[in-house]
């Protein structure tokens, strides 16, 4: 019994992350953004359209339209009654 509470607390104290080399990566990583040239970085700011309530009443309607709400809700139920036919209690 003590053999066994001795490699669970040994177990407990070891850290699979190396942090070393965790620092190390992160500062290379900040180095080679940093070098970025400054077209580069703008060129992920920039937005064409604006109207983001507009895209998503565009794609709620595009779901309901082609159908997908209907096997999103059959998908629903039929999951409900699968799980409640699989669990026990």
């Amino acid at each position: 019994m003590g053999k066994n509470k001795q490699l669970a607390t040994n177990n407990f104290r070891r850290s699979p992350i190396n942090y070393q080399a965790m620092n190390y990566f992160s500062g290379v990583i900040s180095q080679l953004v940093w070098q970025l040239p400054v077209n580069l970085t703008m060129l992920a700011q920039t937005i064409n359209d604006t109207d983001v309530l507009g895209q998503m009443q565009q794609a709620w309607n595009n779901f309901v339209i082609t159908g997908q709400i209907w096997a999103l809700l059959i998908g629903i139920v039929i999951g409900y009654i699968l799980k409640n036919l699989t669990s026990y209690g």
